[in-house]
């Protein structure tokens, strides 16, 4: 017969510790964990559930509180470790012009990564892991268009840093990811009335009318406004289908053969244009432009230009006299590991200086008023009004300022100087005889500098 002890219910004065009747346990509910289940529809998705520790048996209430501490001061740690690696993670999209992270909802990490101590690992950690293996088989027809998303993202960021014509940069699988997610419709604020395809479809089970409906879909003006955007949209999600090696019905070629006829828009030279460019009253906007037409840079090559890449002409810490920039190209830097030193001109100068930023742990040359470093958000809306107000829309954009560069330096020197201008990697036919002489860049960009003060723009 048992004692009467053993029939009543212990309690713990312990907030956040239970007595579970079913066990003879105490138990706590501390975190999070992803699990898999299955939606109404019979698919497998992601699912967030409050964990489960049991802390011991009845008579075992300072070992169960021991426990319950040890487990919350660590479950305090994980936050706090994935609220930093969530917040630098939003800073480098913010950086590169990306949508931010959804809502920050910590989780635990799998148990390879986290066991501190027995008693701080939770239940039933069962987090899933997307694959970066290359699915085969049974297992590709079987994963839906949603899973093969996720699955080839992983393969692709597995390039990232890769050499010898096998790598990317972060900056490309980041804007491949927002295109494959955009075209299936997989964005958070997706609000069009219908969807381009089925996401919870198999791969093994589409058929040549749903590529069809995918491809008629992007190249509808009802749907996107921007043929361009479109063509991205619909390569993206072809990249995908085809590195997989997904079994294709006979037409599919003929589906995606999707062109956008269009000539490249280079603007002439015209110094009446620029001049009313580059004379606005927007000092921050006249610096942002004589980069871009003195060095060829992008908003990228702006946003990250850092401390150390401004140079002499022998490479070394700039202290005084002519100033240049030595560093590589932010497009390319996944594939090119050369460096470019670019001479930068007396007026770029000027304002570089006037706009330098203090030592700051970013490192960074420029810091807007908030005292973070810039992203492309904030260049391109600046330089945007000014080409409004020169009533210039829709024949100036930012690239059009290093295309007219390129075009002058190619008819002031040659195509060699060009080249350099644009941080292009050398043919493979020349690299084993020509070496790069950037003083020939130099000179070309003191002549581009002459003809600009000659025509009244500089």
């Amino acid at each position: 017969m048992p004692l009467i002890d053993e029939l009543v219910e212990p309690t713990c004065n312990t907030p956040g510790i239970f007595w579970h009747r079913g066990s003879e346990r105490f138990l706590s509910y501390v975190g999070y964990h992803e699990i898999t289940a299955t939606d109404e529809n019979g698919f497998a998705c992601r699912k967030r559930i409050r964990s489960t520790q049991y802390l011991g048996i009845r008579g075992e209430a300072e070992v169960c509180i021991a426990k319950f501490t040890a487990i919350r001061e660590e479950w305090d740690r994980v936050v706090q470790e994935q609220r930093r690696q969530y917040d630098a993670e939003n800073q480098r999209r913010k950086l590169l012009g990306q949508p931010p992270l959804g809502r920050f909802k910590p989780c635990w990490p799998p148990v390879a990564q986290h066991a501190p101590t027995p008693a701080a690992v939770p239940m039933s950690l069962p987090l899933i892991r997307v694959q970066a293996s290359r699915p085969t088989g049974k297992e590709l027809l079987n994963l839906t268009v949603a899973e093969a998303k996720e699955r080839y993202l992983a393969i692709y960021k597995r390039r990232i840093g890769l050499m010898n014509g096998k790598g990317i940069n972060e900056n490309t699988y980041d804007k491949f990811a927002q295109n494959l997610t955009l075209a299936l419709a997989m964005n958070a604020v997706y609000n069009r009335e219908c969807r381009p395809i089925n996401v919870r479809k198999r791969l093994g089970a589409l058929t040549l009318d749903d590529y069809d409906a995918f491809v008629r879909f992007w190249c509808n003006p009802k749907h996107i406004t921007s043929a361009r955007c479109g063509l991205n949209y619909i390569r993206a999600f072809k990249q995908m289908i085809d590195h997989l090696k997904v079994p294709t019905p006979e037409g599919y070629d003929e589906v995606f053969a999707v062109k956008m006829p269009c000539t490249p828009k280079i603007a002439r030279y015209n110094a009446d244009h620029l001049k009313a460019l580059l004379n606005c009253e927007d000092q921050r906007a006249t610096l942002y432009m004589l980069m871009a037409l003195n060095m060829g840079y992008y908003q990228v090559d702006i946003c990250r230009l850092k401390f150390e890449y401004v140079t002499d002409a022998e490479c070394n810490p700039y202290r005084s006299g002519d100033m240049f920039i030595t560093k590589r190209r932010e497009r390319t830097i996944h594939q090119n590991t050369f460096t470019t030193t670019c001479y930068v001109w007396p007026e770029t100068q000027a304002l570089m200086e006037k706009f330098r930023a203090r030592a700051n742990p970013f490192n960074a040359y420029f810091l807007s008023r908030l005292g973070m470093p810039y992203d492309e958000d904030s260049i391109s809306p600046v330089v945007l009004e000014v080409v409004k107000a020169a009533g210039l829309k829709g024949q100036y954009s930012f690239k059009q300022f290093r295309k007219i560069g390129a075009s002058q330096i190619k008819a002031l020197a040659d195509s060699d100087a060009m080249h350099m201008y644009k941080a292009n990697a050398a043919s493979a036919a020349d690299k084993p005889y020509v070496v790069d002489d950037f003083d020939r860049l130099t000179a070309a960009l003191k002549k581009l500098r002459e003809k600009l003060k000659a025509d009244g723009v500089l």
